[in-house]
């Protein structure tokens, strides 16, 4: 990302973020690592003052490699099972913070080069991962935040490049009324608002899988 701000144009759109430039991703993600890093170190929610935010002559590169940096090195350092704050809808431990940071630094990676070059990848495993950490963690914060009533029809979703990678969307008591498939990153991509519904090769209760894929967005 921060390669990505510095061979530009820095004001390049990110389609994903309307309203944001690559350099308003780059102060964001930025901000971000220091947010989670300040949770990871305190176990509390950082203020309003607790976040440094980089001078007028800042060079934002830097100063988001140097955040990403400390964050990194502050997650190698704590017990996965250490008590942190988080406003997830999941157990408030440190781990959830390193596959947050992890997923998230890696989709505005994306969105960055992206808008600077007009194409990126996602490593397929981490693809993988992220749309097990969307059902776990994100489904259950949309709706929490958003106040939606999620489908209640279950449908599945096969990563066509990842042998082991099926997840499942709905209640789990329920029978699959349709499967999704594609890459592993395709997939993570239309979940995470980056790429066309029309991704999946669905099989089964199309309507079904529309209702999910209609959730806001994450």
């Amino acid at each position: 990302m921060a390669s990505a701000y510095r061979r530009g144009p820095a004001d390049a759109p990110v389609a994903a973020c309307p309203g944001w430039d690559v350099t308003a991703l780059v102060e964001h993600m930025a901000y971000i690592h220091r947010w989670a890093d300040y949770a990871v170190r305190n176990a509390v929610a950082a203020g309003p003052d607790d976040i440094a935010h980089p001078g007028s002559a800042a060079d934002l590169a830097e100063w988001l490699r140097s955040g990403a940096a400390t964050l990194a090195d502050d997650l190698a350092a704590i017990d996965p099972a250490a008590p942190t704050w988080h406003p997830f809808p999941v157990e408030r431990v440190a781990w959830v913070w390193a596959r947050r940071q992890a997923h998230e630094t890696a989709m505005h990676r994306w969105d960055a080069e992206t808008a600077t070059t007009g194409s990126s990848t996602l490593d397929t495993r981490l693809a993988a991962d992220g749309i097990t950490e969307y059902i776990g963690l994100a489904v259950p914060r949309i709706a929490q935040r958003e106040g939606v009533v999620l489908p209640g029809a279950t449908v599945r979703i096969d990563c066509s490049d990842v042998d082991d990678a099926v997840h499942v969307l709905g209640p789990p008591d329920q029978p699959v009324v349709a499967t999704l498939r594609a890459t592993a990153e395709q997939a993570l991509l239309v979940l995470m608002g980056r790429a066309s519904h029309s991704n999946f090769e669905i099989e089964g209760d199309v309507e079904a899988a529309d209702a999910w894929l209609s959730i806001p967005g994450w």
